[in-house]
């Protein structure tokens, strides 16, 4: 449900954009300040309906975790009490982080547009430091809310307790370079990019064979294949997103319930439990002794 809401919300949001913005304004940064509010609300969205798919997968596997019965299938009340949940009480948390993330995206994107206009050498030289100091909080943000969000779907705290809670978690574990080093993002990161470049090929394909797909918003006809992979690029990246951070949002909670938690798991789910201690200890030795109890608190 929520890649169709995604989807319908990219095509829509594609097609308001070209047609206002390819209106004339009334001057140049009105012209900016319009982007960036569709910027904005583009990222921002493509966040909330992101960590709202992270919260619930949390919240679900959190009660896995803690309470295999009610979430053994889809049909279970682990899973109705986890949508439920995220739509009404985590819902601020997940719209705030959002904006947090949402607002430097849209930042970080309308300085590469505005970045064209700028000519002289010093200019693209400032330019350069300014793109490399928002990704790099670009990339905290994702980061922290990572972690975040996940701790918010399995306890259902506020965001920035929520926070503090999972830093202060992997500081008591010893854990701070450890979850650094989970390669499942890295896999997922290669699998979004595929698929997008897949989508965008498509769309160049099919402006290349219907030329009428663009008419009516404004769009030049010499650069509507470029729009068209552009497009189909965005359209299959976000997709691709939702999808894989299925996968992510489920390895992030394993790791703060095994965490929080460690003898439930071994309590509730003996073999998988034995089979990920004998991984952990042959991955980080120092993190992990010969039993479950040893584990560093």
């Amino acid at each position: 449900l929520l890649e169709v809401v995604a989807f319908a919300w990219t095509v829509l949001w594609i097609d308001a954009a070209g047609a206002t913005l390819s209106l004339e304004q009334d001057s140049h940064s009105a012209w900016v300040g319009v982007l960036f509010l569709y910027l904005l609300s583009f990222f921002w969205t493509q966040q909330v309906i992101n960590n709202l798919q992270h919260v619930i997968v949390s919240s679900v596997l959190g009660t896995w975790w803690y309470n295999p019965i009610d979430a053994n299938s889809c049909c279970d009340d682990g899973l109705h009490r986890a949508v439920g949940h995220s739509l009404t009480y985590s819902f601020g948390s997940i719209c705030f982080g959002s904006l947090l993330a949402g607002f430097v995206q849209a930042l970080k994107w309308l300085h590469r547009i505005t970045a064209r206009f700028n000519g002289n050498r010093c200019g693209r030289c400032l330019t350069a430091c300014i793109n490399c100091l928002l990704s790099c909080i670009q990339d905290a943000l994702e980061y922290f809310n990572k972690w975040a969000f996940t701790f918010v779907g399995i306890h259902g705290d506020s965001y920035i307790l929520s926070g503090r809670s999972v830093v202060a978690l992997f500081k008591q574990r010893g854990w701070s370079s450890l979850v650094s080093d989970v390669l499942a993002d890295t896999v997922m990161v290669t699998m979004k990019i595929s698929v997008a470049l897949l989508s965008g090929l498509m769309g160049w394909w099919l402006v290349n064979h219907d030329n009428d797909i663009f008419v009516g918003i404004g769009i030049d006809p010499e650069k509507d294949d470029i729009v068209g992979f552009v497009a189909g690029f965005l359209i299959g990246y976000i997709i691709a997103s939702i999808m894989m951070e299925l996968v992510s949002s489920a390895v992030s909670a394993v790791i703060v319930c095994f965490g929080l938690a460690p003898e439930v798991f071994n309590r509730n789910h003996k073999k998988l439990c034995d089979e990920m201690l004998e991984a952990w200890k042959q991955a980080y030795p120092d993190e992990c002794a010969d039993d479950f109890s040893s584990i560093k608190v």
